[in-house]
């Protein structure tokens, strides 16, 4: 007797941008998230990120805390600001900080998470799957 074929089912596309000043911390992230085929597009500064999330929706963005010019917390504020899509976007902030003060800055700026370097696959694909499309 033959088993049933199980229909070969590709997992749904995940849009997510990273922003994050460190081309190392972009690559590192885009190597973890390719191990599940899962494709990122990433910005180098805030002003890059804030650009790409006004001209295409995303199901997840990742920014770093500490960058030149626009940190973190503004590039939230901003996306978050942005009535198009302010309620609709997951934002997570990536820190090596990990003191209760700077993570509620995070939350007081609109994050919806505080994701905490060096980032773990184990804490990366919770975030992922909790906030992206099961179809």
């Amino acid at each position: 007797m033959l088993a049933p074929r199980i229909p070969d089912r590709q997992p749904p596309p995940v849009n997510i941008l990273y922003i994050d000043d460190n081309e190392i911390n972009r690559k590192v992230l885009q190597i973890m998230l390719e191990s599940r085929q899962i494709d990122m597009v990433s910005a180098a500064s805030g002003e890059e990120g804030l650009a790409l999330a006004a001209a295409q929706p995303f199901d997840l963005i990742f920014v770093d805390l500490r960058m030149p010019k626009i940190d973190g917390l503004e590039v939230v504020r901003r996306l978050r600001a942005d009535a198009r899509h302010s309620d609709d976007r997951n934002i997570v902030i990536i820190t090596a900080d990990v003191s209760p003060e700077t993570e509620q800055a995070c939350y007081r700026a609109g994050t919806d998470a505080v994701l905490h370097k060096p980032v773990s696959m184990v804490d990366l694909f919770a975030l992922v799957d909790r906030w992206t499309p099961d179809d």
